[in-house]
């Protein structure tokens, strides 16, 4: 009796370690998987340039960052940086140097460009065009923001960049930023007065599921919990004309009369900054110009009888900043015309990433740059025939 009840708690103490055996090599196993996968994804990943994550602008790039990247059109090294402001370009002094047209470029990844040299940016493209055609010093700073949509650029501008005291702020709107904005909605924090004062992201706003610390200790259980999740809710995957569309949707949520698309959420950050400024020397450009979507869609909808709702879903964008500029009295610069006018469209876009190549910073600058001088000439105008008896 002794004998038999020996055997089977030996045989029951071997059978439980090769269970924890097997369960150790499992676990070292999966570790050294999730290793590599983070190497891999680190090493493969389509932005060099961090997007970390925010509890004031849901994203913000690093501050003071280097990194030798290499470029995506002429395969040749060339270092990234940002300054103690998170950034891209050399440090700005926060006096602004007498005589200095100092220009603040507000916009998400399409002014940020992080694939791209600094020199190739549409803000430094400007910054060399202009410095030809006015006889004072100009300096054109990079303020694009990662992952950005307006009222986190808002936010970022209203935290430090108007402490720089921009002659001019030009503020890129793209066609992602009312669908970023729907999705962040929930995370948008106010004040006393109901104003917006920080976007927090989602890792933070989170609460953790009881328990959930514990097990995230072991591989096995964070794969375990993965492929449940997997199974029971697999990820959809969407094309890049079905994001494209969701992109464009969102310019008109409720489907409302283009009467009322002043009421569109990015246009409140549009009026937070013309109220910010009013007592500034300082103006509002809003800009804009088309995604590689929305080009081909216009350039087929100009040869197509058929197209005409196809073209005014893709002018929308366009309209609802333009009412909301005019709402505040800024200047809108709609860069849409001469995109399409070029005489290879196609080629003012990534074909891997479908941003803006460095021809399409080359033409966004040119047609920058033109504007700002044609509003300066008419402003000069308004103020001769003001002085006049």
């Amino acid at each position: 009796m002794l004998r038999n009840s020996y055997n089977f708690i030996r045989r029951l103490v071997a059978a439980v370690l090769v269970v924890v055996g097997l369960v150790c090599v499992a676990e070292v196993a999966l570790r050294s998987r999730e290793y590599r996968t983070e190497r891999e994804v680190q090493i493969d990943s389509i932005r060099p340039l961090p997007a970390l994550p925010s509890r004031v602008t849901r994203f913000e790039s690093p501050a003071v960052w280097k990194k030798m990247l290499t470029h995506p059109v002429t395969g040749e090294p060339f270092q990234s940086r940002t300054n103690s402001l998170g950034l891209r370009g050399p440090e700005p002094t926060i006096l602004k140097p007498p005589g200095t047209l100092r220009i603040l470029c507000l916009g998400d990844d399409t002014t940020l460009a992080p694939l791209l040299p600094e020199s190739e940016c549409y803000p430094a493209v400007l910054e060399r065009l202009l410095e030809e055609r006015v006889q004072r010093p100009v300096e054109v700073i990079n303020a694009g923001m990662p992952g950005g949509y307006p009222l986190t650029e808002w936010i970022k501008c209203k935290q430090s960049l108007l402490a720089l005291q921009p002659d001019v702020i030009l503020w890129h709107i793209d066609l992602s930023d009312a669908i970023e904005e729907l999705e962040a909605r929930r995370t948008v924090r106010v004040d006393a007065f109901d104003e917006p004062v920080a976007v927090v992201h989602e890792s933070f706003d989170l609460e953790p599921a009881p328990g959930r610390e514990w097990t995230d200790q072991f591989a096995i259980l964070r794969y375990l919990r993965g492929e449940t999740l997997q199974r029971l809710s697999p990820p959809l995957r969407r094309s890049r004309f079905e994001a494209y569309q969701a992109r464009l949707e969102a310019w008109a949520p409720a489907g409302g009369p283009a009467s009322e698309l002043t009421t569109h959420p990015v246009a409140t950050p549009v009026r937070l900054l013309a109220n910010a400024v009013e007592h500034r020397p300082t103006e509002i450009m809003l800009t804009y110009c088309p995604s590689a979507w929305q080009a081909s869609e216009l350039l087929q909808a100009a040869q197509d009888d058929a197209g005409r709702l196809r073209q005014r879903a893709n002018e929308r964008p366009a309209q609802v900043v333009s009412q909301a500029a005019n709402e505040r009295n800024v200047y809108f610069l709609d860069a849409t015309r001469r995109f399409l006018e070029d005489e290879s469209p196609q080629e003012l876009f990534s074909r891997e990433t479908g941003r803006l190549s460095p021809r399409g910073h080359k033409l966004y600058a040119q047609v920058i740059a033109d504007g700002l001088l044609k509003s300066e000439s008419r402003e000069s105008a308004a103020q001769q025939a003001a002085a006049l008896p």
